[in-house]
């Protein structure tokens, strides 16, 4: 059994398609009517990619590699690993066919059935040197180094982590050198420091300060029974202006659809006009079928809409978050290959 990563499009524009039809699909757009299932050898493969992009050659060696992977390396069994771009999350899947083309699918004619084990794991759950192979730029690959297919399977067995600090830090040295996505990094340390250093109700701090920050007058409710409140904020210097948002923040597991419906029922009893429902570990299905029905009263904000709201007002926030949350802004080259 091998564990493979693969994406769903640069910017995850296809992650509800793969994951609603239990597939990973090999998404190159001039591929999309070409049947790769007689393809016995990368050279027979390579010599159709310089056919098709021949403006482009000196990509064709690296495409064959990922496509190779998901033409004839991938069996069944095997572990996929789905990084979720739109939520910052992780999915996992077990391989459960080989390579079909179907080219009524266009553009997802070339397909791996999946069977998807978890599809909402945050991206925290797992130690910063996996994070560091999930950020592979390449659209397929194989993830073989630091004994992380046996990690993944403890880990859906429920079985704890036990890397410990020297060897973690041992493995991170290992990669130092290799190219990895900078942001993607950057996001997954700044989540872990905030999950480490804002838990329970402290997690409501940092999102009053965040609405302090875009320049709300707010009110926070005191530790202990809070009557679904923990934060209102609206618009003027004493609070009295629209809109008035009544926020509900959760930090341990997953929320479900009763939290929403008691949120709704607190911001009647507060006239609030709107409601914010934070929660660190996400959202269950049944609060996600709901969620278009509050569309013009409610949102939800994961992890991903934390961090970013964190990053983008942070030279706002007290000085206090930001000395325990301590970030510098560098510039890099952005280089799309």
């Amino acid at each position: 059994m091998t564990l493979f990563l693969a994406r769903a499009g640069k910017f995850g524009e296809n992650e509800n398609y793969f994951l609603e039809n239990n597939v990973v699909c090999m998404v190159w757009q001039e591929l999309t009517d070409v049947d790769l299932s007689n393809i016995k050898t990368q050279e027979q493969l390579k010599e159709i990619l310089l056919n098709t992009y021949q403006e482009q050659s000196k990509s064709v060696p690296n495409w064959v590699s990922q496509i190779w992977i998901h033409l004839n390396k991938m069996k069944i069994g095997d572990l996929v690993i789905l990084p979720l771009k739109n939520s910052r999350k992780i999915a996992i899947g077990k391989i459960v066919s080989d390579y079909i083309f179907d080219p009524k699918k266009k553009p997802y004619s070339h397909i791996r059935k999946v069977e998807w084990i978890e599809k909402e794991i945050p991206r925290t759950s797992f130690d910063q040197d996996l994070l560091y192979s999930f950020g592979a730029f390449k659209t397929f690959c194989e993830i073989n180094r630091n004994d992380a297919e046996s990690r993944i399977k403890a880990f859906l067995s429920g079985k704890k982590n036990t890397t410990n600090n020297d060897t973690l830090k041992h493995q991170l040295e290992n990669i130092a050198n290799e190219e990895v996505n900078l942001e993607e990094t950057s996001l997954d340390q700044i989540s872990k420091l905030i999950l480490t250093k804002f838990k329970g109700k402290r997690l409501e701090a940092l999102v009053e300060s965040i609405f302090k920050a875009k320049g709300y007058f707010t009110y926070a409710s005191h530790a202990g029974a809070d009557g679904g409140v923990d934060i209102l904020a609206a618009k003027g210097d004493l609070g009295f202006e629209n809109p008035k948002i009544c926020i509900q923040v959760k930090s341990g597991a997953a929320v479900g659809i009763d939290i929403l419906d008691r949120l709704s029922g607190t911001m009647k009893k507060v006239k609030a006009d709107f409601g914010l429902l934070v929660s660190w570990e996400g959202f269950k299905g049944s609060i996600k079928e709901e969620k278009k029905n509050e569309f013009f009263t409610i949102r939800l904000w994961e992890q991903k809409e934390l961090v970013e709201e964190f990053l983008k007002h942070y030279h706002k926030l007290d000085e206090e978050i930001k000395s325990e949350v301590p970030l510098k802004q560098i510039w890099v080259i952005s280089d799309d290959e």
